[in-house]
């Protein structure tokens, strides 16, 4: 997959296209084999209209016009000057080792360019923001600068590879230049590499042969069911209206005629059939290659919809489909690599694009849709602010199934759970029923799921500022109810503060009232009870005591 930026100023900006494997040519010592990251160069051979070249390439339209007819006529021409002469030996010494016609086409006016992309070793500045980023130093950056200047980064100058672009026309090297790219723009899918020679193959190379032997059986017993024998006596035909050979270039017409001699020695002298006892062997060789076909790449019939005989379970059949899927986790697992490739090389170009200075870019839709300056240099400040070119973008992909099977079930439950929260929660309604009309594919879906939210009193996504004021009344309204329960905590706290002091008095006016009791015995020479105090007498200070007690409790009260 060719990811990048199209030539039609047009056209949509960026060009991701699929080139046949026939185009490509790569580094095949390189060690990584599903993505090529480390491979020192990748080629694209392909062929291009002459007049379409010197459109786009005008400085090289007399070499390309000189190689696109194999150079014929240039020995007559007398406006030959030293650089056509050079280019011209060139190519004569070139094609001691290739043929002419590999690389041009005089009947149509093609010349096949070869485009090749390599890396070279280069030293760079570079500043390391982390432990895992690192960045290249820009020294028209003012907050490179600055970040150097304050010491807050440290630069270093450190071995990388420089990606570089060579185009050639045939054995004639026209431009040559370094590039910005991290990564080489052709992104490889490969399924799977073989051991012995590395070379790429896919699920089908194992069903080859048992699809031959499946084609092979199919003909084999078409044959057997069209083929007929004939058996016939050395004097049945009549030669006369009918031989041998028209009767074997005949026998499959259904209106054949036969002409038997009158005067044969047995009545069934001519005798045709057909020979079907291997029928049924062949038949079953058949559908063992056929059930091979699937029982090789590692697919099951559940993964094509076809329930397999006796498994009736839905959890078996999902165990089946979990197998095949582990069957094939290496052709899987290598696919999403290749894919979020291509969108890193995507998103790199959009980097590249939207790092000039003062970039505008439109957000948002309806009324919150406003202006983002990119790239803007604060003077007061010295730093540019949002600066994409040192922003950390990472690509991340994610499985989003778009069939229509998926689409109904996925309404069919939010259906459900609306139907479910009507009665309990229509608050929860309110929310999920403009979601419910967004995934439907009526036109004005957007418009009714708005008209929705604000019927319902919910901010619709375009409203910017009645978001910002939902959200402000929504924090406030949680500020204000957490003030609520901790004011219901104080209070609480106070009540029982007031309730434990309360305690304390009363038993301290307890404490006091006897304390005063015994005094006022003590005053009235009333003397301590002893063992030898009559019962009476005790009977009477404890009731007194007691009484003295009461007394204080019900003035505390």
């Amino acid at each position: 997959v060719e990811v990048a930026r199209n030539a039609d100023a047009l056209d949509y900006p960026y060009r991701v296209t699929q080139v046949h494997r026939s185009e490509m040519g790569w580094d095949w010592f390189a060690k990584d084999k599903i993505l090529l990251r480390d491979a020192r160069w990748i080629a694209r051979k392909r062929w291009q209209d002459l007049d379409e070249l010197q459109a786009t390439m005008p400085q090289f339209a007399d070499l390309l016009k000189w190689v696109s007819n194999g150079w014929s006529g240039f020995v007559f021409d007398n406006a030959i000057d030293e650089t056509s002469m050079r280019q011209f030996n060139d190519e004569s010494r070139f094609t001691r080792f290739r043929r002419r016609m590999d690389w041009y086409d005089s009947a149509r006016k093609r010349v096949k360019m070869y485009e090749i992309w390599y890396k070279v070793k280069a030293m760079a500045v570079v500043m390391r923001l982390s432990p895992t980023r690192t960045i290249l130093f820009d020294p028209t950056n003012q907050g490179h600068i600055q970040a150097v200047a304050t010491g807050r980064v440290q630069v270093a100058r450190k071995m990388t590879n420089q990606v570089r672009m060579a185009l050639y026309a045939g054995p004639h090297r026209l431009q040559d230049f370094g590039t910005t790219r991290r990564n080489f723009p052709y992104v490889p899918f490969f399924a799977y590499r073989d051991d012995l020679d590395d070379s790429p193959y896919g699920l089908v190379d194992g069903m080859i042969s048992p699809q031959d032997e499946y084609n092979a059986r199919r003909l084999r017993i078409n044959w057997m069911l069209r083929a007929r024998q004939i058996q016939i006596d050395n004097d049945a035909l009549d030669t006369k209206a009918n031989t041998l050979t028209q009767v074997m270039k005949t026998v499959m017409r259904p209106d054949q005629i036969i002409v038997t001699d009158p005067n044969r020695k047995y009545e069934n002298a001519v005798r045709i059939g057909n020979s079907l006892e291997m029928q049924r062997e062949q038949i079953d060789v058949m559908q063992d290659a056929k059930q091979l076909i699937q029982d090789v790449p590692g697919v099951y019939g559940s993964q094509l919809g076809q329930a397999a005989s006796g498994v009736t379970s839905g959890i078996a059949n999902s165990l089946l489909i979990e197998q095949g899927a582990v069957a094939m986790g290496d052709l899987n697992d290598n696919y999403r690599h290749s894919r979020r490739m291509v969108f890193e090389n995507l998103m790199g170009l959009i980097v590249e694009d939207y790092a000039t200075a003062n970039t505008q870019v439109f957000i948002g839709r309806g009324s919150s849709r406003r202006v983002v300056v990119l790239n803007a240099f604060d003077p007061n400040t010295g730093e540019i602010m949002n600066n994409v070119a040192d922003a950390p973008v990472r690509v991340g992909l994610g499985e989003v199934p778009s069939t229509p099977a998926y689409r109904m079930q996925q309404q069919q439950q939010i259906a459900t759970i609306v139907q479910a929260l009507a009665q309990t929660s229509p608050q929860a309604v309110a929310v999920l029923a403009p979601s419910f009309l967004e995934a439907t594919d009526l036109p004005d879906r957007m418009e009714r799921a708005d008209d929705l939210r604000r019927l319902t009193g919910i901010p619709t996504s375009s409203d910017k500022q009645a978001a910002q004021k939902a959200q402000e009344a929504q924090t406030q309204q949680q500020q204000q109810k957490d003030a609520l329960i901790q004011q219901d905590a104080q209070l609480t706290l106070q009540e029982k503060a007031a309730k434990v002091e309360e305690t304390k008095s009363k038993t301290e006016l307890n404490n006091a009232k006897t304390t005063q009791l015994g005094h006022d015995m003590a005053v009235a020479h009333i003397p301590p009870p002893s063992p030898s105090t009559s019962i009476n007498q005790q009977d009477m200070r404890q009731a007194l005591i007691q009484k003295s007690l009461q007394e204080a409790q019900a003035a505390t009260i």
